[in-house]
């Protein structure tokens, strides 16, 4: 007979999947995400802008209903921008000591101006400081960090763009 019995090469495959199993000498620990602070800091400014939205939407109900669902939909889009950022949260409210250390929007209501058009430049202007503070983000960022960011960077200049189009 030439070669290696049955036997010894299931006792070999066996072996091999065994050693797959146990963990390495000298497992290396989980590296940290490098751009994990810049991640969280970027979160807490979309925050402060969905927030924004949120304030001119109460302090302005007689905007219009067009107007208010556009609001809504792009402070959708923030959302969006913040689950990228940081991943989908847990459903149940997170406790203090849990934190992500990024500022609550709720914190200090933004001052609303009280006319619609008012509101909606001055939605315009933390769009447009938001997307041009993105421009110096995207730098210091690696490479699948500073994608994301130009991408939110790129909609928030776009936000500018169509609040200031829908203005009276």
């Amino acid at each position: 007979m030439d070669g290696p019995t049955r036997r010894a090469v299931l006792a070999t495959g066996g072996a091999l999947a065994l050693a797959a199993c146990l963990p390495a000498e000298n497992p290396q620990p989980p590296r940290p995400d490098p751009d994990l602070r810049l991640r969280r800091a970027v979160a807490g400014e979309v925050r402060v802008l969905v927030a924004a939205y949120a304030a001119v939407a109460a302090a302005v109900p007689d905007a219009g209903s067009a107007r208010l669902a556009r609001l809504r939909s792009l402070a959708a889009e923030h959302e969006a921008h913040v689950v990228a950022l940081e991943g989908p949260q847990p459903t149940a409210s997170p406790s203090p000591s849990t934190s992500t250390g990024s500022p609550s929007p709720s914190a200090a209501p933004p001052q609303v101006p009280s006319t619609p058009a008012a509101a909606v430049t001055w939605l315009a202007g933390l769009e447009r400081a938001a997307a041009d503070r993105r421009t110096g983000q995207v730098l210091a960022a690696r490479a699948d960090l500073g994608r994301l960011l130009a991408s939110i960077a790129a909609c928030e200049s776009t936000h500018a763009d169509l609040l200031r189009r829908d203005l009276p």
